[in-house]
Formats: structure tokens, C-alpha cells, sequence
């Protein structure tokens, strides 16, 4: 099953040592759940009920990133710096040639001005859900299409983490930005609760209307595709 697949190779990437390249972030909430405004119940209850399992797979001595780092507004409690936060992630692709990997139904940075600042940027679409079960396709369209010269950023749900390793492996730049696009979303609107997104995929949102998000013919978006690997 392409379910226990992705789990095995999940738990393989966050313990791997061996591309000094490559770095892979676990939840902060983990160490220090304060600035919560969400989650300050959970993970305290699921750092003591799974800490046995966690300390099999996380190392101590390693340095990891924070993976809330692209979620930046909604689950804060102190908003204040919310604005400086995303500035700071923007300029990571300030004048640079970047290649947008995401779902069909993602449209990264589509309506906003999220990537304003890139060189250029161009897309590889795949599949919105079950992307695991393509990712030997994935990763081939990747290889084919990109340069190692290009940013690859990648808004493709749990695939990405293994895609930034096997990419970092192969000499490629590869970042897993997440939800990014929709927090940004979610801060221009001052939203309170997590809302839907017209014409973007909200996947924490799908049983009411995450994923009607209809056809994208903004001919700007359709221009960036270079590939598509669900045709």
C-alpha cells in the first residue's frame, strides 16, 4: 500500500544522515506550545502520550528546523510579528528562477503576490490527493524539467518531505513550503477562523467545500505550467 510506503519512507527521512545537504523540521509545538493559540490542550497531552515512539525516531543531538515555520499566522496567539515572519520567507526567492510543485487544485500563489519578487516562476502540477501513488513520476518530471540552478518550491502535502530529500540526494535546492499560500491568504484577511479560499484546495477544510474550487484559466497560472503529470 502506498499508505504504509509513504509512512515507512517518512520515518526513514526523519532520522537519515545521510545528506549533509538536506534538513527536516518536526513540529515546535513539540518543545515550547505558549504562543498558542490552538493546540496549547493537544500537545502537551501528545508530547506525554507518544514520547516513548517520538524519542525513537528524534535525535537530541540534531539540529531540526521548525515545520510551523510556513504556518505562521493562524495557530499564533501574538500576531504582532506575523507580517515580518512572511517578508522574511518571501525574500528566500527574492530574484530567483523558482519551480512551484503542487497539486492541480494547490495554485500557489495565484491572485496574491506571493512570488512578485521571483526571476521567473513556473509550475509542475500533480496529483491533489494520493500523491504518493505517482511518486516515482513525480520525481522523474522533476529530474526532466528542472535545472539544479532553479529553487524548487514544493506545496504537496506529506510528499514533499520525501521529494526535498530525494532532490537534496540528487544536487537540488528543494524547500517543502506547505500551507504557506493559505496562511498568507488567511493573514491578508484578518481571518479569525480557518476559512475557504475561492478557487484554492483548503485541505483542513475539504468536508465543507475545500476542494470545490472549480477550473483556474487565470492565463498567468496557466502560462507557469510546464508540466503536468495527471494528463
Amino acid at each position: 500500500m502506498a499508505d504504509n510506503e509513504l509512512s515507512n519512507r517518512l520515518f526513514k527521512v526523519l532520522g537519515s544522515n545521510d545528506a549533509p545537504n538536506f534538513m527536516i523540521g518536526v513540529p515546535y509545538p513539540l518543545k515550547y506550545f505558549k504562543d498558542l493559540r490552538n493546540g496549547r490542550f493537544f500537545w502537551p497531552e501528545y508530547t506525554s502520550r507518544h514520547i516513548k515512539q517520538l524519542r525513537k525516531y528524534i535525535n537530541p543531538k540534531k539540529i531540526y528546523l521548525n515545520t510551523q515555520v510556513t504556518r505562521f499566522y493562524f495557530e499564533r496567539a501574538d500576531k504582532s510579528l506575523c507580517e515580518e515572519h512572511f517578508q522574511k520567507l518571501k525574500n528566500l526567492w527574492n530574484d530567483k528562477d523558482i519551480v512551484v510543485v503542487e497539486g492541480t487544485m494547490t495554485r500557489s500563489g495565484v491572485g496574491n503576490d506571493l512570488y512578485d519578487n521571483a526571476k521567473s516562476v513556473r509550475r509542475i502540477l500533480g496529483y491533489s490527493e494520493n500523491a504518493f501513488y505517482h511518486y516515482d513520476e513525480m520525481l522523474d518530471t522533476i529530474v526532466k524539467n528542472v535545472s539544479k540552478e532553479q529553487l524548487i518550491l514544493l506545496c504537496y502535502g506529506m510528499t514533499a518531505t520525501v521529494l526535498a530529500y530525494d532532490l537534496a540526494k540528487l544536487g537540488y535546492w528543494a524547500m517543502d513550503i506547505g500551507h504557506l499560500d493559505i496562511e498568507y491568504e488567511w493573514m491578508k484577511m484578518g481571518a479569525t477562523d480557518r476559512a475557504l479560499i475561492k478557487g484554492k484546495h483548503v485541505n483542513e477544510l475539504k468536508e465543507v467545500g475545500g476542494s470545490d474550487v472549480g477550473s483556474c484559466e487565470d492565463p498567468v497560472y496557466q502560462n507557469q505550467i510546464i508540466a503536468d503529470i495527471t494528463k
